[in-house]
This record gives structure tokens, sequence and C-alpha cells, in this order.
């Protein structure tokens, strides 16, 4: 075979994996949707990220295979491995996985979850608790002060009474 055909076979295959690698990151991205489900802005953005990275990921084999001239067989190499992983692979593995990751996730999540609420009531008949034995004694504290003080000002006043 000659140079130029062997070269452009390595340019098919870089591009090839080039789209079995981004199409197993995109899987990768919806595992982490399906254990964390977020919104449709969150998701936007994931998306844009992914597929700016891609872009450039794409324009860097281009341009370093190529002198980045845009062949048409290097985009479609890259496209058809993303599609072909996309049909034969992540249609069967990405739920699977994602609902098997999810489920321990779950299940964390509501027992810690539970944990907390008791952390939190228990925290709170503590302060509480705390807070009336304080209250009681500052009453017990604050009463002692006004019997001290009525005393002190009843003998005051029998003192100025008995001298007059």
């Amino acid at each position: 075979m000659s140079e130029i055909i062997i070269w452009e076979l390595y340019y098919i295959r870089n591009c090839f994996l080039w789209g079995i690698f981004l199409a197993l990151i995109y899987d990768l991205i919806r595992i982490i949707r399906i254990m964390f489900p977020h919104g449709v802005i969150v998701m936007a953005v994931e998306d844009f990220l992914y597929w700016l990275t891609a872009a450039m990921g794409m324009f860097a084999i281009l341009y370093k295979e190529d002198d980045g001239k845009v062949r048409w067989f290097a985009i479609a190499a890259a496209l058809t491995a993303m599609l072909l992983v996309n049909r034969f692979v992540s249609r069967y593995t990405v739920p699977k996985i994602g609902n098997f990751l999810a489920k321990p996730l779950r299940f964390l999540t509501k027992t810690v979850r539970k944990l907390v609420d008791k952390l939190k009531k228990t925290t709170y008949k503590c302060l509480k608790s705390i807070w009336k034995q304080f209250t009681i004694r500052e009453e017990k504290k604050l009463q002692k002060s006004l019997q001290k003080s009525l005393q002190k000002a009843q003998k005051k006043q029998l003192k100025n009474s008995s001298s007059k």
C-alpha cells in the first residue's frame, strides 16, 4: 500500500476512536444524570460544554492530522463510531449502570436524611432542655436578688424609722 492510503487509514482510525471516546463520555454524562437528576438549565450547560469539547477535539485531530483541512470521511468516521456505540452499547448499558449506581445512592441519601432529621430533633430537644434549665436558674437567681434587695430595703426602712 502507498503511504497516502496508510495515512488515510490511520486518520480514519483516529477519527473513529475519537467518536467512540465522545460517545463514552456522553454515556458517562447520561449515567450521572440518572444518578443525580437535575434541571433543564444544568443539562443544557452540560451539553454545551460537551459539544464544545467535542468540537475542539475534532478540530485538534483535523489540524494535527491534515493541517486543518476538513475531510468528510473524518467527520463521517467519528459520527459513525458515535452512532454505533449508541446503537449497540449505550442503549443497553447506560440505563442499567445508572440505575445500578443510583439505587445504593438513593438508599444512602434516605438514610442520611433520616439520621440528620433525628439529629435535628435530638439537638432541638437538648437545646430546649438546656434553655429551660438556664431560665429556671436565672429566675431563681433573680428571685434571690430581689429578696435580698427587698430585705435590704426593709432593713433601711427599719433603721430610718427607728432613728426618727
